[in-house]
């Protein structure tokens, strides 16, 4: 698999996780797993950003 096209799934599937923890706790009142799966969304973007930025340039 290119490192472009495993960034990409890695960070879709970090968003998608980042997302999750994000309304849970939101649901149960967790501060603390918010912040995390808000961080988690923002890597996930990132790894995005990175793979299409590889695709772009060919590797």
């Amino acid at each position: 698999m290119k490192d472009s096209t495993k960034n990409n799934a890695e960070g879709k599937v970090l968003e998608i996780k980042g997302k999750m923890k994000e309304k849970l706790g939101e649901a149960t009142g967790d501060v603390k797993l918010k912040a995390h799966g808000v961080a988690d969304q923002l890597v996930g973007k990132a790894k995005q950003v990175v793979g299409k930025a590889e695709e772009t340039l060919g590797e």
